[in-house]
Parts: C-alpha cells; sequence; structure tokens
C-alpha cells in the first residue's frame, strides 16, 4: 500500500495537472457506479 502512495506522489511530481484529471476521472466513475447501485 505505501508503494502505491509513494508511486502517486512520483506522478504528482512530475506532472500535477494530469494527476489532477485522473483523480476527476477516478471519482466521477466511482460516482456513476454508486448512482446506478442505487437507483437499481
Amino acid at each position: 500500500m505505501k508503494n502505491i502512495w509513494q508511486k502517486l506522489k512520483e506522478l504528482y511530481d512530475v506532472n500535477p495537472t494530469l494527476f489532477g484529471i485522473l483523480l476527476f476521472i477516478d471519482l466521477a466513475i466511482l460516482y456513476y457506479i454508486i448512482i446506478i447501485f442505487l437507483t437499481n
């Protein structure tokens, strides 16, 4: 688990904008899945 956070931090240090976009996409997908799960 610690290794994953280290990789994320490296990605963030290299390109914060890309990191933000990826994080936003991940959250959007999670939100979408939860909505589908709740409405069915």
